[in-house]
């Protein structure tokens, strides 16, 4: 593929990078575009979302008590629940 033998330039910061014949096999098994960043700006926007620590408003699952939770909404978790819940469950 002259995929392979082609250099692309990062979007984001300008960096050129290459694509690797594992990386072209997943995108095409997965129908996924080639990627329009380098794989380091890739990789730190991916994990933004966990690295950031905000206070969100949530309901306990269990008890439906209001509580905070550190869970950014966007990452979709559908159990949430409060310190009592939690440790009923667990023990």
């Amino acid at each position: 593929a002259d995929i392979l033998n082609k250099g692309f330039k990062c979007m984001s910061s300008g960096r050129p990078f290459n694509i690797t014949v594992d990386e072209l096999n997943y995108l095409k098994s997965n129908n996924l575009p080639l990627p329009r960043e380098y794989p380091d700006v890739r990789t730190l926007s991916r994990l933004s979302m966990l690295m950031r620590v905000e206070r969100n408003k949530a309901s306990c699952h269990f008890c439906h008590k209001d509580i905070t939770s550190y869970y950014p909404p966007e990452l979709g978790y559908k159990i949430v629940a409060c310190e009592e819940c939690y440790q009923a469950k667990i023990n």
